[in-house]
């Protein structure tokens, strides 16, 4: 039985558990919701990576459309709804750190807009069937590549490096405030169209325009990442098309040749840099990290508050890190230090946290949805290589990607596997009968109510 738009009926085994309930499906969602819930979504993806530059009271607006879609979406959607634990808890805590914020005026600003957006994203996506989660996102990536091609078509100082000294060459930004936001953007997008976009031609289109974009971005962190979301998305692919003791000789051969290729570029950073016409310093990173340990170490359990460091720039409490570093600067270019520094060690491991459980999620539906599980860790590898240089986590944005990826994996996920100890999981992935896998790769339906989309049991 093939896995389309609408929900599948099942038979349940003899002796078998409950099923979960049923996430919500389009017939319980009335048109006007949904459209308004999409709506939402398109526009939470737009504003929360910064696709466009937009007049802050419009970022509330856009808080209260998706309020509003939670309110109108019915009282049995919302009783479904799904609270990604560490997600939820790191809300929680950026919101108290209001009671020991270095700028408690710069966090109110920040928990107004950024937490405010992941909660309700988290809320709306929940509630939505997922089929129009997933249909959102893509359009929304489609719309992004449109807007970024009308800044560099319609505005010439968008593709310059630097609008001072045009001599410097071109570097694409688009509508973002800076080339590497765009790059990175871009890189992280395209397992997203590889494995949801409606039609081939326009996933073709939408990857060559997300590709072009990274280049045309001249972002050595973006390109990074693009390969590492590649190279992730070609890796399990042949995974999941192997049998259990070839999976074992792929990561056992993998894993050693990663770590070699990690400890070539680590002694060849110089050369690597200058090839790619960097410093070693990475454009002063390096600088920017080792000035801020000894502001880590003054509070390093619940740090300063988010915007509390580099609120208002220049400030009592960063002036030293800048006067140190030699340069000014806004944020850590570093998405972990970027968490420590706003929340400390608790609010770091609950975003690791996050993070762990989506891998886990991927694991686990290793064999029950192969393209969501190759769709989530092309995501999510990518998103952790590039937070070595790029500020991620804070961004609306990011999180917010990240918490539908894990709802997804909720969603999905059947209910048997769900309570499966991850270590038996993982011994099954790699030793496993050939015969459960034959049975999941064959066109079962997937243990959910969720309308979900075909491309989900491929």
């Amino acid at each position: 039985m093939t896995v389309g738009l609408t929900s599948a009926p099942r038979l349940r085994a003899a002796g078998a558990a409950d099923p979960p309930p049923p996430a919500a499906t389009s017939r319980e969602i009335k048109t006007f919701p949904r459209v308004l819930g999409q709506t939402y979504l398109v526009l939470a993806v737009l504003i929360g990576f910064g696709v466009m530059p937009i007049r802050p009271r419009y970022h509330y607006l856009v808080v209260l459309l998706g309020l509003g879609t939670v309110m109108i979406v019915g009282k049995r959607a919302l009783m479904r709804a799904r609270f990604v634990i560490p997600m939820t808890l790191y809300i929680i805590l950026a919101i108290a750190s209001m009671a020991w914020s270095v700028q408690p005026h710069w966090t109110f600003y920040d928990l107004r807009f950024t937490e405010a957006l992941i909660a309700v994203t988290m809320l709306v996506a929940s509630v939505l069937p997922l089929d129009a989660v997933l249909r959102a996102e893509v359009r929304a990536i489609e719309a992004a590549c449109l807007v970024t091609a009308y800044y560099l078509a319609a505005h010439p100082e968008t593709r310059l490096l630097n609008q001072l000294d045009p001599s410097l060459g071109n570097a694409w930004r688009g509508g973002f405030d800076h080339k590497n936001e765009l790059a990175i953007f871009a890189a992280f997008c395209i397992p997203w169209i590889l494995a949801f976009g409606p039609t081939r031609r326009r996933r073709q289109i939408a990857v060559v325009a997300l590709i072009v974009l990274v280049l045309g971005s001249r972002s050595a962190t973006g390109l990074i990442g693009l390969t590492v979301a590649l190279f992730t998305w070609c890796w399990v692919g042949l995974m999941q098309h192997r049998a259990a003791r070839r999976r074992a000789m792929m990561v056992g051969f993998t894993v050693p040749l990663i770590t070699v290729a990690l400890f070539g570029v680590w002694a060849s950073l110089t050369s690597i840099a200058d090839s790619l016409g960097k410093d070693p310093t990475l454009s002063g990173r390096t600088k920017i990290w080792h000035a801020l340990w000894p502001k880590i170490f003054e509070r390093p359990w619940l740090g300063y508050g988010p915007s509390g460091l580099y609120g208002g720039y220049v400030n009592q409490w960063n002036v030293d890190v800048i006067r140190e570093v030699g340069f000014f600067h806004t944020h850590t270019h570093n998405g972990f230090l970027e968490v420590q520094v706003a929340l400390g060690v608790v609010g770091l491991a609950l975003a690791m946290a996050l993070v762990a459980s989506t891998i886990i999620g991927a694991i686990r539906l290793f064999d029950e949805a192969p393209n969501i599980a190759r769709w989530a860790l092309a995501c999510i590898m990518p998103l952790l290589v590039m937070s070595v240089s790029e500020r991620t986590f804070t961004n609306a944005g990011w999180f917010s990607a990240v918490v539908i990826i894990r709802i997804v994996e909720l969603t999905v996920l059947p209910s048997s596997n769900r309570k499966r100890r991850f270590g038996t999981v993982a011994r099954r992935w790699t030793h496993g009968d050939t015969a459960t896998r034959q049975r999941s790769r064959s066109s079962r339906p997937l243990a959910t109510g969720a309308p979900l989309l075909r491309l989900a049991a491929r």
